[in-house]
């Protein structure tokens, strides 16, 4: 059995709806999580200010059976994210580090499998 670790976050200024089977709301627009992911989202109490939201997703799951960077990617897709970085840990395997760049992709910065 491989457990895979994942921790995201992502500065933004909007949340749109996520694809998925599990839906949560958030000020009436939907969210959807795959089984388990958690998040935690930061509103700014400043609401005149241009970044609203802080979301972090983590997860330890067993047996992953989603592409995470794709899910994380349509996450992404259509929001004005200011900063964001995903990191995942595939458990005596890789590690793998992404940010979200300028055209609101993930680029990967770093990779290390394990015994490096």
């Amino acid at each position: 059995m491989t457990w895979t670790h994942i921790h995201a976050s992502f500065r933004i200024d909007t949340l749109n709806r996520m694809n998925s089977e599990y839906r949560i709301y958030f000020r009436d627009e939907l969210v959807d999580i795959p089984d388990g992911l958690h998040y935690f989202i930061q509103e700014n109490p400043d609401l005149q200010k241009m970044a609203a939201y802080v979301i972090t997703f983590w997860g330890d799951l067993l047996e992953c059976n989603f592409d995470i960077k794709e899910f994380f990617s349509g996450f992404i897709k259509g929001k004005d994210i200011r900063q964001g970085f995903l990191q995942i840990e595939i458990e005596s395997e890789i590690e793998l580090y992404y940010y979200v760049n300028s055209e609101n992709e993930l680029k990967k910065i770093f990779e290390k499998n394990s015994g490096q």
